[in-house]
């Protein structure tokens, strides 16, 4: 049994979110170590661990997330817990969304993650985000058990293809060709108005840093007498935002962006988001050759 005075305990508190920090002065299992420390069942806490919310640091090494908590703590590893009630309520393997796969290439695959869907998870937990949803899915998906990292984002109200790596390796490799702007993602979205130009680009930058977005005009037509149309995307750089915030300065405010967009049309029809990563072109890593795929009408839910 491990004595409180074999506990440093922090808790700061931020709203509803509360983070616990214990650091162990003799070797003790992490499970024993957070149900002295913290308000919390030994239940609750395994089921916290599972959802991603307790972190292991130790010896300067990054912090990793820790699933199972027999694991014994040496001296000085440090458990950081974040706990956010309104996430850590919901079930873990809950079917509000569901992503779909579209490619299996083993060592990666090429998934559609829906609107609502984080593409990844933060501190106070991961397991509502794309990589962990298939994590938790994956003995039943692939007839066995695959870790998945993530290589790129997507906003959570965006809809669109994702590529998942399914070990450390492939990782590497595919953020590598991110980096080396070898994987190239399209975007079409439904903008409020109707551009003066077929083909225009957009080299305004974000937050101060370099952002280049291409346009092109797809098609027109109009809700109510209010002008819509469909433009397609290419961006060189991945700002945070970056695409809304262009068509936004360009007075073409994506239809449904609830940070950008027009307030007064986004309350009158209450749309979601009208954007979507819908095509993929990349070099694939393992046979080295160009791969494409492009979203199926079926799964482009695009307002028409």
């Amino acid at each position: 049994m491990t004595d409180a005075k074999n506990v440093h305990l922090s808790e700061n508190t931020v709203s509803d979110n509360r983070h616990f920090q214990v650091t162990a002065d003799h070797e003790a299992s992490a499970l024993e170590l957070l149900a002295q420390a913290c308000p919390f069942s030994k239940a609750k806490l395994k089921d916290f661990a599972q959802k991603g919310a307790i972190w292991l640091s130790h010896g300067g090494k990054k912090a990793e997330a820790i699933r199972r908590l027999k694991r014994t703590l040496k001296l000085g590893q440090q458990l950081d817990l974040y706990y956010n009630p309104k996430l850590l309520q919901q079930p873990l393997l809950g079917e509000e969304f569901q992503a779909t796969l579209i490619k299996d290439f083993g060592a990666y695959s090429v998934w559609f993650k829906p609107r609502g869907m984080l593409s990844q998870g933060s501190k106070y937990g991961d397991f509502q985000s794309l990589p962990r949803w298939i994590e938790l899915r994956s003995e039943l998906l692939f007839g066995q058990i695959r870790q998945c990292w993530q290589i790129h984002r997507l906003d959570r109200a965006t809809e669109g293809l994702m590529l998942i790596a399914h070990n450390k390796k492939t990782a590497a490799a595919l953020t590598r060709l991110f980096e080396e702007k070898q994987i190239h993602k399209t975007y079409l979205a439904n903008v409020w108005g109707a551009p003066e130009q077929s083909e225009w680009s957009c080299l305004e930058p974000i937050d101060g840093k370099k952002a280049i977005s291409h346009f092109k005009l797809i098609s027109r037509s109009q809700i109510d007498g209010q002008a819509v149309s469909r433009i397609e995307i290419a961006i060189e750089t991945g700002r945070k935002h970056q695409i809304r915030k262009h068509l936004a300065s360009a007075n073409l405010p994506i239809i449904g962006d609830r940070l950008y967009g027009n307030a007064q049309l986004n309350k009158q029809y209450d749309f979601d988001l009208q954007l979507s990563a819908y095509k993929l072109r990349w070099i694939c890593p393992i046979n080295h050759d160009e791969q494409t795929i492009q979203l199926s009408d079926e799964l482009l839910t695009l307002i028409d």
